[in-house]
């Protein structure tokens, strides 16, 4: 077995739903083979569905791994901010705008989590694996990421 690093995403049971309810429209209109046990299949998991966590990427070298997570959570921070500036467009500074900033931080925030991962001695590097197995959730690497990446903001890797 291997240890990995590995940044992992929150899907909400209504994010899943929808990712489902599309996935059997899509399949609802498209010539396929099996069609019927597929969407069969689909609409069981939707009976089943459930909040997850799922990989966004792993590494087994912690200084590679923290590099692409402080990218990655700038590049979703400012892609928040900016949809955030988008909506509710020029307005003079206010409490109540503030606080419209600290949620949209918050809730890219609390979306992702750093876990230590076990896996096969057959993974390769970056390999997005469905078979690892959680032996640590780590929130406080996660928290020095999250506040270093301001000082990683503009510098590529």
């Amino acid at each position: 077995m291997k240890k990995i690093w590995a940044l992992e995403r929150h899907y909400t049971k209504e994010e899943n739903l929808d990712l489902l309810n599309s996935l059997l429209s899509t399949i609802e209109t498209a010539e396929i083979e099996n069609k019927d046990k597929m969407m069969a299949d689909i609409r069981k998991k939707i009976e089943e569905v459930t909040d997850t966590w799922s990989m966004v990427f792993s590494s087994n070298n912690y200084y590679t791994f923290c590099g692409k997570v402080k990218s990655f959570l700038s590049q979703k921070d400012d892609e928040a901010i900016k949809e955030l500036k988008d909506r509710i467009g020029k307005v003079p500074f206010s409490p109540e705008i503030n606080a419209q900033y600290r949620e949209t931080h918050n809730v890219v925030k609390n979306t992702y989590r750093v876990v230590e991962a076990e896996v096969g001695d057959d993974w390769k590097n970056d390999n997005l694996s469905k078979d690892y197995k959680v032996t640590k959730v780590n929130d406080g690497v996660y928290r020095f990421l999250w506040g270093s990446m301001s000082q990683y903001k503009g510098k590529s890797r």
